[in-house]
């Protein structure tokens, strides 16, 4: 497992990771927040990140207002 997702400073970025429960509950127990994307349809993905992460209702659900909403996080989010 990478440094950093388990351990602190936990570090927020983008992470491949198995469709793996248990994995997901560990990352919750140390303080991320854990969300699940179907990244096979691309529209549709990019929708579910805003909804998954609770992007405000202004978020455009493109590639821009993605780019501008996640720079904005302040939780560790996987």
């Amino acid at each position: 497992m990478s440094k950093g997702l388990m351990s602190t400073p936990l570090r927020s970025g983008v992470y491949d990771m198995a469709d793996d429960g248990a994995l997901a509950d560990r990352l919750r127990h140390v303080g991320w927040h854990v969300g699940s994307v179907d990244m096979r349809d691309s529209r549709g993905a990019v929708s579910t990140i805003g909804a998954e992460l609770g992007f405000p209702s202004y978020y455009g659900r493109n590639l821009d207002a993605l780019n501008d909403c996640l720079s904005d996080l302040e939780r560790p989010t996987a």
